[in-house]
């Protein structure tokens, strides 16, 4: 990758895809299938000046991309772990605010899938939640529905986020973990 980068600063008037447009660029590069890439092509004539040492130090310092195969189980990770962050849900939407810290792991969503179910067929009955501070707060069901359905809308978002992040990964735009790790991953 670093190769490909100093053969660009090599020819400055032309874009990255001019270059190595197979039929019309100066340059080609010839994969022998073994993970061996050579340059098949140089058209001397094109040559720009030698890359200054800043433009050299920019090309050694750039980090090695990562196969997919290493990305896919950092992005499951990341969606795991951004699940299991605790944020504020206001479960008393209609009224004054009543603010419910809660994270959105697996064992929560069960609880809340039972507790939702509960709760629609009991909107004015209570249930005691214990939050991710252990504070135990007395909630209706019509309560528990909107918990439910603030957590349940996060875990959507995020698990439409990991696919659009692991077709990223498989079409190589994303190709590095600090790309994943600059992800913004939804909290509500």
């Amino acid at each position: 990758m670093k190769l490909i980068h100093w053969i660009a600063l090599q020819f400055p008037a032309y874009t990255f895809d001019q270059l190595f447009d197979p039929k019309t660029g100066p340059v080609r590069l010839l994969d022998d299938g073994a993970g061996n890439v050579t340059i098949g092509f140089w058209d001397a004539a094109t040559l720009g000046e030698a890359p200054s040492a800043a433009q050299l130090a920019s090309i050694s310092s750039l980090p090695e991309a990562q196969p997919p195969q290493v990305l896919i189980p950092y992005v499951e990770a990341a969606y795991e772990k951004s699940l299991g962050v605790a944020v504020q849900v206001n479960v008393n939407p209609g009224g004054s605010p009543l603010m419910i810290l809660v994270d959105a792991a697996p064992a929560t969503q069960n609880a809340l899938n039972s507790l939702a179910l509960w709760g629609t067929l009991n909107p004015s009955g209570t249930r005691v939640w214990t939050d991710n501070n252990e504070v135990s707060t007395s909630l209706t069901g019509a309560q528990l529905v909107a918990l439910a359905t603030a957590v349940f809308n996060r875990v959507e978002s995020a698990f439409s986020l990991r696919t659009t992040t692991i077709a990223q990964v498989k079409s190589a735009t994303i190709t590095l973990t600090s790309q994943i790790d600059a992800i913004t991953w939804p909290t509500s």
